[in-house]
């Protein structure tokens, strides 16, 4: 997920959203993978103070964070894969989010499994449709694009530069200050790789950026600009030395994510991506608790 927001997508893109099922079911499956590798690379004390943890439901990843009230940590990957949600299980994912004091959270269904059913499963159970996700896909074998070089992208070198990059991270996905330290420890998993970006004249911290390997495929995520450094091609650098260094480590597919572009709400990652040579996988509806 990119913090920053997306402009429409380039002529021709559009028509084909949603027509790659088989793609975004994978591309889940990683996502799914990177956000059990969050809880775990959070350890144990901080995963115990900040309330997180994982369930399978009804063969859907249930991430909850009581101490981190953000729909990033606290969200449902994968509904709808095993087959309908049953009333039993959306009653367990709605007592799991209760008993964390969580009142708003995603459940992130599965493109192509809107299946006869499913939404009336869900209307029946109480959740109501919110904007939806755009997942994206491109080959690890094409190149990067070009960059123009004001901005220096290096994976953080110490805890300091770790924490610089979670804090950054929280601000720009509202994460608050507890969710900072989740995003640092991530440079600790040895399956993520925590990027800070800088500007190569002052040497000022301009963003943040991580990827997350799966076998042979990648996962950008967490992808977020300083207020103050927006518009100066932070987001296109760290996406540029993510591709590199994927392409690098010899992973042949790639995936991310972006909200689906509105009319009159427009947004700059969703280009980004695009720009560097992602292609629409399938957008992904999501619901939430109504009301």
């Amino acid at each position: 997920m990119i913090a920053e927001t997306a402009a429409p997508p380039a002529e021709g893109v559009a028509a084909h959203a949603g027509s790659h099922d088989e793609s975004a079911a994978r591309a889940e499956r990683v996502e799914a993978a990177a956000l059990s590798a969050v809880h775990e690379a959070a350890g144990q004390t901080l995963r115990d103070r900040l309330g997180l943890r994982l369930e399978t439901v009804d063969g859907a990843l249930v991430s909850v964070a009581a101490g981190v009230p953000n729909f990033l940590l606290n969200r449902v990957i994968g509904l709808g894969r095993s087959g309908p949600p049953t009333p039993e299980g959306l009653d367990r994912i709605k007592a799991l989010y209760a008993e964390a004091g969580i009142r708003r959270y995603f459940l992130h269904v599965t493109p192509g499994v809107e299946a006869a059913g499913l939404t009336a499963a869900l209307d029946v159970a109480g959740f109501g449709p919110t904007r939806g996700w755009m997942l994206f896909e491109r080959p690890a074998a094409d190149p990067a694009p070009d960059v123009d070089g004001s901005i220096r992208v290096a994976p953080v070198a110490d805890d300091a530069e770790a924490a610089e990059a979670g804090a950054i991270v929280a601000a720009g996905f509202d994460l608050g200050e507890a969710g900072a330290p989740v995003v640092a420890r991530l440079a600790r998993h040895g399956a993520w790789t925590l990027y800070l970006a800088r500007d190569v004249a002052t040497g000022a911290p301009t963003g943040a950026a991580a990827w997350f390997r799966h076998g042979d495929a990648g996962w950008f995520d967490f992808s977020a600009t300083r207020q103050d450094s927006r518009r100066r091609g932070s987001q296109r650098a760290t996406l540029a030395r993510r591709l590199a260094d994927a392409r690098a480590a010899g992973v042949r597919v790639l995936f991310t994510e972006t909200g689906e572009w509105t009319e009159g709400d427009p947004q700059h990652s969703y280009n980004n991506i695009l720009r560097a040579g992602f292609r629409e996988a399938g957008l992904r509806p999501n619901r939430q608790p109504a009301g």
